[in-house]
């Protein structure tokens, strides 16, 4: 068996670790005995890539190992014909991506990569794709306080993206647009298709991939082991975890296999033991799960499960490394007193997981304070090598303790030393959330068994909402729904990770064992009440600042085979205790009570989705209650890119590289280039207002925000409007510029825009809204909230335009940094936008 590699880096826009990546990768996979072909700077465009993809699948044969791995941005592309709409599509990004033309599109979309990908599957089936790359640009406060850079486009390309897929039609016939995945590869990505995936600086100042850089950790640290992907994709997950919340790598395909093989990995804890002298040694080690303390029963070869009568002795672990782990002897059993050679382990018993924390304190207190947070057994003082994986960070000072993640304070101040057990009991409860994230996935219930969603509720109907990403206020109201499709009874458990790691679980008052779903019913909804579906409000916890950032708020559904009450995850002290054979969710039951699960309730298996969004602090209603035609900031996040908008001013700012910065203009004037009505239809009506709204930071109260609103009488088909008064906005512009636009009909002949907002001026929400981007002198406040605020002022607008015409169209929706020179330009860069029945441009000038 041969072993070819093609590793591609592509380090564009603003991305400074692509180089390392590639470079640590090569050298990875030589030592696996890969013949690597390295596509990196000049090597690594759209033509370069695909030649390395052609002659991959050219060398290689059957039974021969494939590897493909991908550094750099990702994007999606879309449809800017007038005639044709096509749905967007994932894209990776090359080096001569910005170098394209109306007929020349210089990405690699994820259509083409796949009809590439069942090429080379055609030759071999022991295939591993690894995408370090992302779809959404998406920034939070831990990841702007590690200096983080998405690896993502903010804007979808669409120069000319029709021609491209026309010529690909050409090329490889009608393949469908939306291939499923290929079931003969392993793909280990970076991250889900709506979350962001992070570069950032390392320990040692390197500029890494935080994906690729546990990756190779993990590959080093288990060498040649027989291992799957599975098992090492659990530990890749808790790695990057707890740097980046918002981003989760995931194993897709056939992650049974063992790296880089066709072999299967046997689901099974049952693992060898051997001895030197007085020292045994389990294999089982920290990647596979094993802890400090950990209780395991020696058997005889062939021992299916732990057996009183048969057992050789009891080890417990007193050292751990990655893959083996070394024990004590507790005491032989039944007669024996010495180790066989061909003896296995049971794991009889788990101690809780301990977590790092970071304490800063007089050194005349730390020892103190060391003993109370190693008394909860949970917690443990962090190793100076740990400074970026703790779980929270415990602050002394005047004899006032404050608790801070990466994001900041967590809690208001407490007494020191009256209040040290609550305060080191909030520090444990967080643990406590850390572990029901690392439940997430299947545990003898299939994904594909059920059907999980959510979203916010508007006038009692659903709004659907992505798994991860949305951007919710306080106003907003939120359901989950989850229905059976498979073909046994199912129990849903739903829990909620607050912003400051509560864990409540929410139908612990509607069926404290689960509510039971049957087959083929409608399922479970919950916030909804007597048949009407109200929603569950949302809250922000007392003693967290409402002038802070946003924080990201988690919903975990649970689905269990059988009825169990898991209201002893809610946040609680855990200790260890035994587990027998209990799956991983009845050890952590068993931890959380204090119960000895040694016969565990019966559950034989578990399904646990994670679904998040960002909570602003708002008073308002946030949530999208209609898609733009064409949308540029589809989560409402794009003013969130850039890390400094989560900063405070003293927060050390990320360094700009020349790519990614443009001159910024202090003012700006927006027009309508053209706009062309090509049908009037989806208005039924010759009188049409298009209303836009533009926001910004400013110092003035008159320059955060502008309105504008056009009216047009007798349209007809085809009609090029008039564009006399098409300027909708000209000022001075800070950090980000959004712009929404919306069409309605003109039959009430009502007030502007502009009249609209100022009847609205005295409503809390408004209030609230243009404060936030107001900009203070002496304010220290990050940026984001104004973020926020410029999504309810774009709610407000939309409901004030509901208001007096019943029936709106989201015409467009965008927003650009700074950074990116408030998009001066035209847009799009040639042609016209089609939206609706509606084709325009925008123009952006520097005033």
């Amino acid at each position: 068996m041969n072993k070819h590699a093609l590793v591609i880096g592509s380090q564009t826009r603003g991305l400074t670790g692509v180089g390392h990546d590639v470079e640590a990768m090569r050298e990875a996979l030589g030592e696996r005995g890969f013949d690597v072909d390295l596509r990196f700077g000049n090597t690594a465009t759209r033509d370069g890539i695909l030649a390395g993809y052609d002659a991959l699948i050219a060398r290689t044969c059957a039974d021969d190992a494939a590897v493909l791995y991908y550094s750099g941005h990702g994007t999606y592309a879309a449809n800017e014909d007038l005639a044709d709409k096509l749905q967007s599509m994932q894209a990776i990004v090359p080096t001569d991506f910005r170098s394209g033309s109306d007929t020349d599109f210089r990405g690699i979309t994820g259509w083409e990569l796949s009809i590439k990908l069942a090429q080379l599957t055609a030759k071999t089936k022991n295939v591993t794709v690894i995408l370090d790359c992302c779809h959404s640009s998406q920034m939070s406060r831990d990841s702007a306080s590690y200096d983080a850079v998405p690896r993502a486009l903010p804007h979808p390309i669409r120069l000319g993206f029709r021609a491209h897929i026309a010529a690909l039609e050409r090329k490889y016939g009608k393949v469908p647009l939306d291939p499923v995945g290929n079931p003969d590869a392993v793909r280990v990505v970076a991250c889900s298709q709506t979350q962001s995936a992070f570069e950032y600086t390392t320990p040692d100042g390197k500029r890494a991939g935080v994906f690729t850089e546990a990756l190779l950790e993990i590959l080093g640290t288990v060498g040649k082991a027989p291992i799957s992907w599975a098992t090492i994709g659990a530990a890749i997950r808790r790695r990057v975890g707890r740097r980046f919340a918002m981003q989760r790598p995931d194993v897709e395909g056939p992650a049974e296999r063992r790296l880089f093989s066709l072999a299967v990995e046997g689901r099974t804890t049952i693992v060898p033991i051997t001895s030197t002298g007085e020292r045994f040694f389990v294999h089982a080690g920290q990647i596979t799960g094993a802890s400090l303390g950990d209780i395991y029963g020696v058997m005889p070869l062939g021992a299916t499960a732990y057996e009183d009568a048969r057992a050789i002795a009891e080890v417990q672990i007193d050292e751990t490394a990655p893959l083996v782990s070394a024990a004590v002897l507790k005491e032989w059993k039944n007669g024996h007193a010495m180790l066989p050679s061909d003896a296995v382990a049971v794991p009889l018993a788990v101690t809780a997981t301990v977590r790092p924390v970071a304490v800063v304190a007089p050194e005349a207190d730390r020892a103190r304070l060391a003993q109370v947070i190693e008394d909860t057994g949970t917690l443990r003082i962090a190793a100076a090598s740990e400074a970026q994986a703790v779980l929270a960070t415990l602050r002394l000072a005047n004899q006032q303790l404050t608790i801070e993640d990466r994001a900041g304070p967590l809690f208001p101040p407490t007494d020191d030393p009256a209040e040290l057990e609550d305060t080191i009991h909030n520090i444990a409860n967080l643990g406590v959330a850390q572990d029901v994230r690392e439940l997430v996935g299947e545990h003898g219930v299939a994904a594909s068994d059920v059907d999980i969603s959510w979203g916010v509720v508007e006038h009692g109907q659903p709004r659907v909402m992505p798994d991860q990403g949305a951007s919710l206020g306080l106003g907003d109201r939120i359901y989950v729904s989850v229905r059976n499709t498979g073909h046994a009874p199912r129990y849903a458990h739903i829990f909620n990770v607050g912003v400051r790691g509560k864990v409540t679980l929410l139908t612990k008052h509607l069926a404290p064992a689960g509510v039971m779903l049957e087959r083929g019913d409608r399922g479970f909804v919950l916030g909804e009440r007597d048949g009407a579906l109200t929603g569950l409000s949302l809250t922000w916890p007392n003693g967290l600042s409402l002038a802070s950032f946003p924080r990201l708020d988690e919903i975990f559904v649970f689905v269990t085979t059988s009825p169990i009450n898991l209201q002893v995850l809610e946040t609680q002290e855990r200790w260890a205790k035994h587990r027998g054979t209990a799956t991983k969710l009845q050890t952590l039951l068993a931890l959380l009570s204090g119960k000895d699960i040694g016969d565990p309730e019966p559950v034989e298996g578990y399904f646990v989705k994670r679904l998040s969004y960002l909570l602003h602090p708002r008073k308002a209603a946030m949530a999208d209650t209609v898609a733009f035609q064409i949308d540029d900031n589809p989560l409402r996040q794009a003013g969130a890119r850039n890390p400094d908008a989560w900063r405070s001013r003293g927060d050390a700012a990320s360094p700009e590289t020349p790519e990614t910065t443009k001159p910024a203009p202090g003012a700006i004037a927006i027009r309508i280039g053209e706009l062309v009505v090509e049908s009037n239809r989806a208005l039924f009506s010759a009188d049409i207002r298009i209303d836009a709204l533009v926001c910004t930071r400013s110092a003035k109260h008159t320059e955060r925000f502008a309105t504008h609103t056009m009216r047009y009488e007798g349209v007809k088909d085809g009609d090029r409007l008039p564009l006399d008064h098409a300027r909708i906005f000209h000022g001075p512009v800070r950090d980000f510029v959004d712009i929404c636009l919306w069409v309605t009909r003109d039959t009430t002949k009502d007030r502007d825009l502009v009249e609209l907002f100022k009847q609205h001026a005295t409503s809390p929400q408004f209030h609230d809204a243009a404060g936030a981007l107001l900009v203070t002198a002496g304010m220290n406040a990050p940026w984001i909230t104004a973020v926020g605020a410029s999504a309810v002022l774009a709610r407000l607008a939309y409901d004030l335009i509901l208001g007096v015409e019943n029936k709106a169209i989201g015409l467009y929706r965008t927003s650009f940094l700074s950074s990116e020179g408030f998009g001066i330009g035209r847009h799009p860069a040639t042609k016209l936008y089609r939206a609706q029945d509606f084709s325009f441009s925008l123009v952006i000038d520097a005033v």
